[in-house]
């Protein structure tokens, strides 16, 4: 039996346990820097089992991109192929005629 990690549930929960637990790292470590972030809890707006390498984005990172003002016309994401763009698009709140480049 050939195992695809990458369809595999536990595997997925696994790797975004770490990613977690990695961003957290990073975030006390930027709060040495830059003073105490906002701890608002964004994971509501989380996106996750995404067909991309990462399998989620982070939610800090979708309200951001909602929260611009005006919206942008284009999005790029570097690293991100077509796949992607179908999840990624409704959520990121561009407008109709946007386009993500890839």
């Amino acid at each position: 039996m050939i195992l695809d990690i990458y369809q595999n549930k536990i595997f997925d929960l696994l790797i975004q346990k770490i990613y977690s637990q990695q961003h957290n790292k990073e975030v006390r470590k930027w709060e040495k820097t830059y003073g105490e972030f906002d701890k608002t809890d964004y994971e509501e707006f989380a996106l996750q089992n995404l067909p991309n390498e990462a399998t989620f984005y982070f939610g800090e990172i979708i309200k951001w991109t909602q929260d611009i003002i005006p919206q942008p016309k284009r999005t790029l994401l570097a690293g991100e192929d077509n796949k992607v763009v179908k999840y990624l698009q409704p959520n990121l709140k561009l407008r109709m005629y946007a386009q993500l480049d890839y």
